[in-house]
């Protein structure tokens, strides 16, 4: 029996696979030395193992065949598609052999007489006994058609039932429970359904195969639901029965970790059991979507023990179709899938309810990653309300073939740590990560061999911005293609972070990901650490920003806020309510405010960098963009936070229409630094009404700061002037001031401070005050204590005061430091000072990267001018993408069809009907897009539309009428018609390029660069890096480049003079481009390590592998 879906239970109370042996002698049959192949090639596939090998006289024996390798359990699976089953005997010799036709649901086939004779499709399975009775049935009676299909109506309905099988009676059942003849009613005529109910119904005929189960969801005057609908229908006894319920604690579980505090210490859904059931889902406009059978089972670790499980939804040719043919999410809408779950928000359950969902959805379109999709839902269950759901994606091999269209044997997925694994490539990455060169130019270029560093680093980064604690001890995967594919990681079960149980915005995420032998190797190469701090400097500023993360949480929440709260009064009802759901929703708003204040601080420790400052961007037009640091950004020309001395690069990005002519820097002036000369006086009888004006007297010393004492050595290596506890037991109170002397105190705008202190301090300039922190109000004495004890930490305050309290000439600035008690356990002081103008010093950069060191806060503007050649088309289309390769992305028929992207550069939309678009150079005309359905056929403002290249053109207007070719390069034409000639819109010539890339656009003004890339992005804009540069790299070429290693320039031989050429960096981005004109191109811009000099002869790209130091 190969489509065991419901019929025999095994000996782990679940429904596979099988097969049974009969031994026709007298006496006991020994099948210890016989194996199980499904491969003549492979004779010894699946020894039986012991306590499977003897057979009685005349007896049975039954073997599953369900890949677990164990006692009666054979290590592959019988081929649902019909196929061969051998057992073979030690020496190889065939003993017997079955071919099996294409199987029928629950129908086994055998033999009409025991040991001997004809085989077919019995009537009736007889596992471990006799096939005598059995009859053959030769075809299976066709699937019942209900006349109304599912859905959600207002009144009572009336079904009928109907079968093409000619004199089948019908049976059914409104509970959920498979049909049966011997079970079930006979339909006689229509049938009422006044309420919520699951219809379902077989067709039986005399010498067929009952039919496949139909099933229908009928929601019958329901409450308004605010969310899309799944609706499961399964046997009860499948569901909720002691013995074989999969959703209860029943009888015959596993034991429950105690770890999970659950409820139950055995439970069935401890159990990977896998139910037959029928799965549809009806979208926000409850339109039936899909009605399909599958195998569901229970998901998760720990969080099986809630009162609401979450539920796998798998899809297998056993039950009939292998994929779910369902667009779920919006922002994977064509993607071919195998599997989804139904999740109960893991360890978010009974709070949020989005919280993984919500930080994943962060990064979507901001970031390389792979991540899980998300659509929350409400399940019903055999016509029951179950709960509120986020239908997402698996993080398994299903994941990996959705996502990147590959198949289980083209990929190896490694879990935890890892350091156990088989896989050589993992290991060698753990051995250089863990060697003592991993510093070095040669290991970054492995690494980079080996790890698509872009994506992991996006990992990293979205891990330690989430706080999740429950990793990276858990909940970690990455994956590569075999044969030299590189490992990326999948995000999943991030639950744990974002304020889960409490609000740990401060948790040192650097320190967590530290735990991660591949984390913890990766920072020990400073490039690639250099390159994770340019991430978080842009995506603090951006992906994460709080205003942002605000914005998006709220969105989120609001969609589901209606069934969210119905959720949670129904939870609270059975008393399984973790916390409010608004609560945690403003719990998680709180996190989003203060986690990125938390990360830069920790930045400055980990990366071993200064003082924070801030940057303003703007320009003079509005579609600028820019890369900072070579990360694209989307900045929007906001303000974003860095650190002070720290190098950054800003390179602006082509502008339709315009041409860069310069940056405008305005830096802010040093008003004096850290680590200068103080004066200070820590004795009684200081004069409080000179001290804050004037520079100190006899009692007053001249030290350089930090000045301070720590009693417990914590932070003493901080120290440049150490005092003796003994000085510091007089007074609670210290004192200190400078003179400072300004020129032209009437340009100064506004000064910025930043002050180190403890434990409380006021600031004074020329006698008024203009800061305190830490201090009471009112007014302040030497005898103020300090409002709480900072023990031995550096305290950091920031503040801006008005250049009017400065004069020309001495100013004096001045602070008293107050302890919280004598005697204290730590003093810390020292403070800096900048300041910006009214009339600043401008600082003109005419290249279009400009590179700086940051000393303070920077006002940073790209100025453009128009081009005044810029002849805008006016039909502003661009050919954007094209994969002749393309195993990822699926049409309307859910075929994984070629494409080619079109990109509108107007502001207005445009309708490609009526234009042509050819694959031949001599037929510009090959192909009209048909008129007749605008709605299709228009691309939006600023937006994209994928055409299908797949010679269907009966499945739609975006289907073409030719295919592309895919080893060989081909041209592909856009034209429209004007007064009868055809005019060209854009044309490209496309390399060959494997399954799961495409050659893609990477700028499109002044001039066009395309190359390939392994990171298709349909329909959407072209973000993300290029492919592996390994890719690019020639072998063998007349084209020379020196010297290499490089240091500032590369000189070119064997090119022609006008050939274009750009610079790819070993994360696979292009940083710089342009012709080449028989001069040195300039490399200065380029990060050191590896990086690749792609240049065009003319007919393909040459890659020249370099290392620039």
């Amino acid at each position: 029996m190969v489509k065991n879906v419901s019929a025999v239970v095994n000996d782990d109370f679940n429904y596979v696979g099988w097969v049974e042996l009969h031994n026709t002698g007298n006496d006991s049959a020994d099948v210890s030395n016989y194996y199980f192949s499904d491969e003549k090639n492979d004779a010894f596939k699946w020894e039986i193992k012991a306590g499977g090998r003897l057979i009685a006289p005349n007896g049975f024996a039954v073997f599953y065949f369900d890949e677990l390798d164990k006692d009666f359990h054979a290590n592959f699976k019988l081929d649902a598609d019909g196929g061969v089953i051998y057992l073979i005997d030690n020496q190889g010799n065939v003993s017997d052999e079955v071919k099996y036709p294409a199987p029928f649901r629950n129908a086994s086939y055998g033999r009409l007489t025991d040991g001997s004779g004809e085989f077919a499709t019995l009537s009736a399975s007889s596992p471990n006994t006799t096939n005598a009775g059995a009859s053959a049935c030769s075809s299976q009676a066709a699937k019942p058609v209900f006349s109304v299909q599912s859905g959600f109506y207002k009144s009572e309905l009336s079904v009928s039932i109907m079968s093409e099988t000619t004199g089948a009676k019908i049976y059914y059942s409104t509970d959920g429970s498979e049909p049966s003849a011997d079970k079930s009613a006979l339909y006689e005529g229509e049938i009422k359904i006044s309420k919520t109910t699951p219809l379902r119904a077989i067709a039986v005929t005399e010498g067929a195969v009952p039919s496949e189960i139909a099933t229908a969801s009928y929601f019958i005057n329901s409450r308004e639901v605010k969310l899309p609908v799944v609706s499961i229908v399964s046997d009860s006894l499948h569901l909720y029965d002691e013995e074989l319920g999969m959703l209860v604690a029943g009888v015959n579980g596993s034991a429950v970790p105690s770890h999970c505090s659950g409820p139950d210490s055995y439970a069935n859904y401890w159990n990977d059991w896998d139910r037959a059931a029928n799965f549809e889902y009806f979208n926000m406009d409850k339109e039936p979507m899909i009605n399909q059978e599958v195998k569901i089972g229970n998901f998760g670790a720990c969080s099986r023990t809630k009162f609401v499980k979450s539920i796998k939804v798998n899809t297998s040719k056993v039950f009939g179709n292998n994929k779910i043919n369902c667009p779920f999410f919006p922002e994977k809408p064509n993607l071919k899938c195998k599997s989804v779950v139904l999740r109960n928000s893991g360890n978010d359950f009974g709070r949020s309810y989005l919280r993984d969902a919500f930080m994943q959805s962060l990064l979507i379109d901001r970031v390389d990653i792979d991540h899980q999709a998300y659509q929350p839902s409400v399940v019903f269950i055999n016509g029951n309300y179950y709960g509120m759901l986020n239908i997402r994606e698996r993080s398994n091999k299903d994941f990996i073939y959705a996502n990147h269209g590959l198949d289980e044997d083209e990929f190896v997925i490694i879990e935890g740590s890892g350091k156990s694994s088989e896989d050589e490539a993992y290991r060698e990455l753990i051995a250089i990560l863990e060697s003592d060169s991993v510093n070095t130019d040669a290991a970054f270029e492995r690494i980079n061999e080996l790890v698509d560093i872009d994506e992991t680093l996006n990992y990293f980064m979205a891990q330690i911005y989430y706080a999740n604690t429950d990793w990276p001890g858990g909940n970690i995967k990455c994956w590569r293609k075999n044969d030299g594919g590189k490992f990326r990681y999948i995000l999943y079960d991030t639950d744990f972070g974002y304020s889960l149980y409490n609000a740990n915005y401060s948790t040192n995420g650097f320190s967590q990901a530290s735990k991660n032998p591949v984390f913890a190797g990766l920072m020990k190469n400073d490039a690639i650490k250099s390159i994770l701090a340019n991430k978080f400097v842009v995506h603090l500023a951006s992906t994460f920003e709080s205003g942002r993360a605000i914005s998006l949480l709220e969105e989120m929440a609001d969609a589901i806020e209606p069934e969210a709260l119905i959720y949670a009064d129904y939870l609270s009802k059975n008393h399984r309510i973790e916390k409010g759901w608004e609560t945690d929703i403003l719990d998680m708003e709180s996190f989003a405010q203060n986690r990125p204040k938390n990360i830069y601080s920790q930045m400055s420790s980990f990366f071993g960098l200064g003082k924070q400052v801030k940057v303003d961007m703007s320009s003079n037009i509005e579609n600028a963009k820019f890369r900072l640091n070579k990360e694209a950004c989307a900045l929007d020309l906001a303000s974003f936070s860095d650190f002070v001395n720290r190098g950054v690069d800003f390179e602006t990005l082509p502008v339709e229409g315009y041409l860069f002519k310069q940056w405008e820097v305005i830096s802010e002036k040093k008003l004096f630094g850290n680590n200068e000369y103080w004066n200070y006086c820590d004795e009684t009888g200081v004069d409080t009404t000179t001290w804050k004006n004037r520079s100190g007297a006899s009692k007053w010393e001249n030290v350089q700061a930090v000045i301070g004492y720590s009693g417990t050595n914590t932070n003493k290596d901080k120290l440049t002037t150490d005092l003796t506890r003994e000085k510091m037991a007089n007074s609670i109170t210290t004192y200190f001031n400078k003179v400072v002397n300004v020129e032209n105190a009437s340009n100064i705008k506004t000064v910025f401070f930043n002050l180190t202190y403890n434990d409380g301090a006021v600031v004074y300039v020329n006698g008024t005050e203009v800061h305190r922190v830490n201090m009471k109000t009112g007014d302040v004495y030497q005898t103020t204590p300090a409002m709480s004890d900072c023990f031995t930490s550096l305290k950091t305050s920031t503040f801006e005061v008005s250049g009017d309290v400065f004069i020309n000439g001495e100013n004096v600035i001045a602070v008293e430091l107050h302890q919280k008690k004598p005697n204290t356990s730590g003093m810390f002081f020292d403070m800096y000072a900048n300041f910006t103008e009214i009339e600043p010093e401008v600082e003109i950069v005419t290249n279009n990267i400009l590179s700086i060191i940051l000393k303070g806060n920077t006002e940073i503007k790209a100025v453009f001018e128009k081009d005044e050649s810029y002849k805008p088309t006016e039909t502003p289309l661009y050919i954007n993408e094209v994969c002749a390769s393309n195993n990822v992305f699926v049409d309307e028929a859910y075929e994984d069809e070629d494409w080619i992207e079109i990109y509108n550069a107007s502001d207005k939309d445009i309708d490609l009907g009526g234009l042509f678009i050819s694959d031949d150079l001599t037929n510009l005309r090959k192909f009209r897009i048909a008129d007749s359905v605008p709605a299709l056929t228009t691309v939006p403002a600023r937006g994209y539309i994928s055409l299908w290249a797949d010679k269907e053109t009966e499945q739609g207007v975006t289907h073409l009428g030719f295919e592309l070719p895919k080893g060989r390069s081909q041209t592909i034409v856009l034209s429209k018609e004007v007064d009868g000639n055809l005019v060209t819109i854009d044309s490209v010539s496309y390399l060959p390029h494997e399954n799961g890339e495409s050659f893609a656009r990477v700028s499109y003004y002044p001039e066009s660069i395309w190359n390939v890339t392994s990171k298709p992005t349909f329909a959407k804009e072209n973000r993300f890096p290029l492919t592996d540069v390994e890719n690019f790299v020639s072998e063998t070429t007349s084209v020379l480049a020196y010297i290499n290693p490089a240091t500032e320039g590369l000189f070119i031989v064997n090119a022609e003079n006008g050939s274009p050429f750009w610079i790819v960096e070993g994360n696979g981005k292009v940083v710089s481009s342009g012709t080449w004109n028989g001069d040195s191109i300039d490399i200065s811009k380029v990060s050191k390590g590896l990086f690749v000099l792609v240049i065009n002869n003319g007919k393909q790209n040459i890659g020249i592998k370099l290392i620039k130091r």
